[in-house]
């Protein structure tokens, strides 16, 4: 079970990674900021889409950050991209955030935590 859906997260970043090489325009050269954490699936996966926007020609920063004092970065502008939140920790703080319409949630990773 697992192992599906490993597979299914890495081949959707592989396909990302395909289409990051097209030719699109990038809108900004200002760095784009992703947070980091002190877990593995997290600095993995926030890795892999720093390289994916660097391979589309974005300026990337990492920042590392408190899971809960990030959602004040997001919501400042200091921080632009978390790549996990957690619903047992995170949920309020996110719910909030989403409501001003200033932050996006674009969905699932496909990797679970077991």
């Amino acid at each position: 079970m697992l192992t599906v859906k490993l597979r299914r997260g890495f081949a959707a970043l592989l396909i990302g990674t395909f289409f990051s090489h097209t030719s699109l325009a990038v809108e900004s050269k200002d760095p784009i900021i992703l947070t980091l954490h002190d877990w593995t699936g997290q600095l993995i996966n926030t890795e892999l889409m720093g390289r994916i926007l660097e391979n589309m020609g974005y300026n990337v920063k990492y920042q590392q950050a408190d899971y809960i004092a990030q959602f004040a970065g997001l919501e400042s502008g200091d921080l632009h991209i978390a790549m996990e939140m957690w619903e047992t920790t995170g949920k309020q703080a996110m719910e909030a955030r989403l409501k001003t319409g200033d932050t996006v949630d674009l969905g699932e990773t496909g990797m679970n935590a077991i």
